[in-house]
């Protein structure tokens, strides 16, 4: 595997090489977020927000791209064939500003410490 591993690495690096650094209107969009249908990593790069799923060894390679219009919402604007391109991304705060849930295309998505301890909630520390 090392060698998948590594392309992931490369085509990683070279997404930052073309884009550049996160840019202050996508920089707060970075995370880990799961929801029904798995886990997606929210990659600030350049004026964009890759969406990618880090199961792939090379999740940047079909990356989906949203672009931020205004503060906590975002529009698909590259995606698969497959995709959700247009639907809207969004970011749930709490009270204190903190980003609680992603709501991406339609679903939503919560941080693995909120996922971790509801299914505690649901089914014990089995």
């Amino acid at each position: 595997m090392a060698g998948a591993w590594l392309d992931g690495i490369i085509i990683l690096l070279q997404a930052f090489a073309k884009n550049g650094p996160p840019a202050r209107k996508v920089a707060g969009w970075g995370g880990r977020w799961s929801g029904l249908w798995g886990t997606t990593d929210l990659v600030p790069i350049g004026n964009r927000v890759f969406a990618t799923s880090p199961a792939q060894t090379s999740p940047m390679q079909d990356a989906t791209e949203i672009e931020v219009v205004r503060p906590d919402h975002g529009r698909i604007v590259g995606d698969s064939g497959f995709g959700s391109y247009g639907e809207e991304v969004r970011q749930v705060r709490s009270a204190n500003g903190t980003v609680t849930d992603v709501w991406f295309a339609g679903m939503k998505m919560t941080s693995e410490r909120k996922l971790e301890r509801e299914l505690k909630k649901r089914y014990g520390k089995r």
